[in-house]
């Protein structure tokens, strides 16, 4: 690969890496402290999860449904005046994400992003570690702050989406974020 193109894409790297920065960190709190609050696990309404239900825009009811409804077990959730977060963790692997929603208007969102961050350090924070991530796994954007690192995949609904779909999107992140190395996920 030529001098010019890596650094066309690692400035492209920097620059999605600036676009999330104050979302992540909210979201790193949050995951960190258990900042949200967490919900009774018998209010989840599972018909939301429903593989058939088209959805155009999603709440946090529907992303906690969407999660559990994957095996997931939910951390902690936002309140319904407050950004639409939901923090879950799969029980299989102990890896701990954040679904996100964007573009919202009131209390639902034409957009989710899914989000798994790490501590970062010397082994697997580096410009060239990560560029390499993200070039074989074009599904995420991997991005980099000063103390973290992690990896994002966003999925648009306004348009229109099946849960079935929405379903498969959570699988290929968490299954993405399991093929990860160790020392990537160390922190």
């Amino acid at each position: 690969m030529s001098r010019s193109r890596v650094n066309y894409l690692s400035q492209s790297l920097t620059e999605h890496m600036l676009i999330w920065e104050f979302e992540l960190k909210y979201l790193v709190a949050a995951l960190t402290l258990g900042l949200i609050a967490s919900p009774s696990m018998a209010q989840i309404d599972a018909s939301l999860a429903n593989d058939t239900r088209l959805v155009s825009s999603v709440t946090a009811d529907d992303l906690e449904a969407l999660a559990v409804s994957e095996g997931m077990e939910i951390i902690s959730r936002n309140g319904p005046d407050e950004p639409i977060v939901v923090t879950a963790r799969d029980p299989r692997t102990g890896l701990r994400f954040a679904m996100v929603g964007t573009a919202c208007a009131e209390s639902a969102c034409t957009g989710i992003n899914i989000v798994a961050t790490w501590e970062r350090n010397e082994e697997n924070g580096d410009a060239d570690t990560l560029m390499d991530l993200a070039q074989k796994r074009a599904a995420i954007s991997i991005f980099r702050t000063p103390d973290s690192i992690g990896i994002s995949r966003y999925v648009i609904v306004d348009g229109g989406q099946t849960m079935s779909n929405l379903k498969y999107n959570l699988r290929v992140f968490v299954a993405i974020c399991d093929e990860f190395p160790d020392n990537f996920k160390a922190g």
